[in-house]
């Protein structure tokens, strides 16, 4: 009875956690592993303390995983592994668009996004203090934008003017980072470690001049670091090149006290270095000095801290009581960067004797290789700056992904000879039409071909029947503020007049995207009365009873499906939710029976994307283009095009007579002209809005050949899954399997409701499994027992499949005879 009580304790406590329930154990190994391909934020934790046990059971669930993430490729190739900490500047809510800046998409990156960006802690003589650091974006720099590079390249790039700010990074010191003042120099700060951009960095030197205020600290960091005293030599390997170095000569006394050293390096010998300097030597490779310990006993040999591969950044601040900081107050490797501004925060609470850090503040406007800086699809910020260095540390980068592939549809005006043009387009079903759209007759434009109307403007009474036998007409319920409409275009082919007498017509029409159509008419008057059905629309259609010279009656449709015969516009809607409105007049005919759809002003037909289709946006974007009526009734496409509203880059030349411009919504206009002919022009529209794929964070990519001749196989590895419970900031972040009790794994105590006492949440001799599925989606599953013996137990029947058949997200695993028991909860 008591171990039900507990039982029920643990299973209650687990239904109070702040988690939503959604997921059964059934479905492990999702979502660690899907198709094969493990989950990029899938972590294993153990508690930092955990027993033994607890270690070896993670191992197995990884082992189990591994095998679940195995591929069989087709042939044997060389494995490209990559390592990320990336983040995407945009997201579904809040896209990266055209014509947006990175600082208004996202401003500010901590280490909830990057690990790169983790804080941590420094422990000083003086004080203790946490610190965090700060990735922020200007709002108004870092365009996304379709333009011409400086080599006159045209095409979308991420875009710097020459003084823009590229980024802001900080370091936050939240209690202060605290240190003693001797001789200038901070020294509890000095051989303290940091993380500075995903880099493991020491505060090799400090100086600071009280009466200025000036700081200068020096960073050092570097492939390997090793220790080495005097007289001593060794051999290391980076990159499969061979280091034999040896300290020639160390003087802890020399430089008031803080040391020299020689070194000979296969055999070239080093310059006298001290604390937080660097040598390059002849290959590029550079040697630097993180400290200098002098022995105590005369026993003992001083030592040297050095860094092979090193590389060295110094931020200066002339003056840190102030808020304006140092421009050109930073160097990398030696190299100044003079676009950079440091900002030191920092006060001297007990004037000579201690200096308090608050934030450190690394400003850097841009200075491209040349001209402006517009990174095209596929690169990053590093290649274009004319120091790379600024970007402080090696791996981070900005990089532009390029334009999201969101599918597109296409609508496309192509001339038919000198005179007329023709409309493609695909409408909101998937049908495509092509149509007859303007020609031009005796200086003017007529909206059809040469013998038949095209109508997308009704008349203004049902009575005025503007149709004749072989014209078009555009029936759509889209408007200029409706997108979810359909549009169909019939052709009127012919009429059945036998049942006139009778009071019935019927009206023969072909769909040009769907085929034959035909409906029946009813006489009421000295008209006869129907309805076409198109699509999701009704449109009322009205014939005259006189028989004309070609045997069929004129009609007149109601175009825009409303009902009424009141001049009504039908809009054409194309797939991906655009609209296309073909001009505000559709004759200059007077009000009459069988007239012809003719103009005599240049029409302007509008691609027009309503707001409510963009991420974010508070006006329509419509972008005309005009069809002129040219000499000798020719027809073209009037340049240039320009946005009436939203944003529209311009046609830029691509490439020999042809020429392409991008809207904010992503639809891309190809125009082509062939010189003294008519234009093509061609609008690829996005089925969605088209963002930009704008990293941030380390994307490095290593290659290495693959050894396998038998086993065809290719493993995802699985083990560096695993993670102590310190390394993980928010669980929720992760699909996660947590190993161990509450004693033993805070997380797990966390979503066991922190019991208290910690060991009293499960009864001994029980485990159990327990599935969770966070508000974002993220499943995490708690492995834990009353003792370690009980967490392996459990350990083992979720890695060898024990759970693929429980239905529920929790299952209670108990010790047998011989057997492992399970029971379903």
């Amino acid at each position: 009875m008591q171990n039900k009580k507990l039982i029920y304790l643990v299973v209650f406590t687990l239904l109070l956690s702040p988690l939503v329930l959604a997921y059964s154990l059934s479905q492990f190994p999702e979502p660690f592993v899907h198709d094969n391909i493990p989950a990029p934020n899938f972590a294993i934790v153990v508690g930092d303390n955990a027993a033994g046990s607890d270690v070896l059971g993670a191992i197995d669930v990884a082992l189990s995983l591994q095998a679940a993430a195995t591929l069989q490729p087709a042939e044997e190739e060389p494995i490209i592994q990559q390592q990320q900490d990336t983040v995407s500047v945009g997201s579904r809510s809040e896209l990266f668009a055209i014509n947006k800046n990175l600082g208004n998409v996202r401003e500010a990156f901590t280490e909830r996004d990057l690990d790169m960006l983790r804080g941590g802690t420094i422990v000083t003589q003086q004080r203790a203090t946490r610190y965090r650091q700060y990735l922020r974006f200007a709002n108004n720099t870092g365009l996304l934008t379709y333009d011409k590079n400086s080599q006159g390249v045209p095409g979308d790039y991420l875009t710097w003017g020459a003084s823009d700010q590229l980024f802001e990074w900080q370091l936050q010191f939240d209690q202060g980072l605290t240190s003693a003042i001797k001789n200038g120099d901070l020294e509890d700060l000095e051989d303290e470690t940091i993380n500075v951009l995903g880099q493991s960095l020491v505060i090799a030197d400090t100086d600071f001049t009280e009466s200025t205020g000036r700081l200068v600290i020096k960073l050092l960091g570097g492939a390997m670091s090793a220790i080495l005293g005097e007289n001593e030599q060794q051999t290391y390997t980076i990159d499969d090149k061979k280091y034999t170095i040896e300290v020639i000569a160390l003087s802890p006394q020399a430089n008031n006290g803080e040391g020299s050293v020689k070194f000979r390096v296969n055999g070239e010998i080093t310059e006298e270095l001290r604390d937080g300097s660097i040598a390059v030597l002849r290959d590029g490779t550079r040697i630097g000095i993180e400290s200098i310990v002098p022995s105590t006993k005369d026993i003992q040999k001083s030592i040297v801290q050095f860094y092979l591969g090193a590389y060295s950044i110094m931020l200066e601040d002339r003056k840190i009581t102030d808020a304006s900081g140092t421009i050109g107050g930073a160097s990398v490797d030696g190299i100044i960067i003079p676009t950079a501004t440091v900002r030191i925060d920092g006060n001297v609470p007990v004037s000579n004797t201690t200096l308090s850090i608050d934030s450190i503040r690394y400003t850097l406007t841009a200075e491209p290789a040349f001209g402006e800086l517009f990174i095209p699809q596929g690169k990053r910020l590093r290649e274009y700056l004319k120091y790379p260095e600024a970007l402080l540390v090696p791996d981070w980068d900005i990089y532009y992904n390029g334009l999201a592939n969101t599918g597109e549809t296409t609508a496309r005006l192509t001339p038919a000879g000198q005179a007329k043009y023709v409309f493609d387009f695909v409408n909101q079903e998937g049908i495509r039409y092509s149509t007859p759209l303007l020609i031009a007759q005796q200086d003017c434009l007529r909206y059809g071909d040469e013998d038949n109307d095209l109508w997308y403007i009704e008349s203004n009474s049902p009575t005025t029947y503007y149709g004749t036998s072989g014209d078009f007409f555009v029936l759509s319920t889209c408007t200029s503020s409706d997108n979810t409409c359909a549009t169909h275009i019939l052709k009127y082919r012919a009429a059945d007049t036998s049942g006139a007498t009778q009071g019935q017509l019927r009206l023969y029409f072909t769909d040009l995207g769907k085929g034959e159509y035909e409906t029946a008419l009813t006489q009421n008057g000295n008209t006869y009365e129907g309805t076409i059905s198109a699509g999701d629309g009704q449109f009322a259609a009205r014939a005259d009873n006189v028989n004309n010279p070609n045997g069929m009656p004129n009609i007149s449709i109601d175009l825009n499906g409303d009902g009424a015969f009141n001049n009504g516009e039908a809009v054409i809607g194309i797939k991906g939710d655009g609209l296309i409105d073909l001009g505000n007049t559709n004759t200059n005919e007077s009000n009459q029976e069988g007239r012809d759809a003719r103009i005599c002003t240049n029409p302007s037909i509008t691609l027009q994307t309503l707001s409510k289709e963009f991420d974010t946006a508070s006006t329509n974007e419509n972008i005309p283009f005009t069809i002129q009526a040219r000499t000798d009734n020719n027809i073209g496409i009037a340049t240039p095009i320009t946005a009436t509203a939203g944003y529209f880059s311009g046609l830029l030349l691509k490439q020999s007579r042809t020429y392409e411009g991008l809207s904010g919504y992503g639809a891309r206009f190809e125009f082509n002209d062939p010189g003294n002919k008519a234009e093509t022009i061609t609008i690829h529209y996005p089925l969605s809005q088209r963002g930009a794929d704008i990293t941030i964070g380390k994307q490095k990519k290593t290659e290495e050949q693959t050894t396998m001749i038998i086993e065809k196989t290719k493993r995802t590895p699985m083990a560096n899954a695993v993670k102590l419970s310190s390394q993980v900031y928010d669980i929720k972040n992760y699909n996660s399997i947590i190993i161990g009790g509450a004693c033993a794994n805070p997380i797990a105590a966390t979503l066991q409701g922190n019991p208290q006492p910690c060991w009293q949440s499960i009864a001994n001799g029980v485990a159990i499994v327990k599935a969770h599925q966070h508000t974002n989606g993220n499943v995490a599953i708690l492995v834990a027992g009353r003792n370690a013996q009980d967490t392996r137990r459990a350990t083992t029947a979720l890695a060898n499949g024990m759970l693929k058949n429980v239905k529920t997200d929790t299952v209670r695993v108990t010790q047998g005879t011989g057997k492992i028991n399970i029971v379903a909860v």
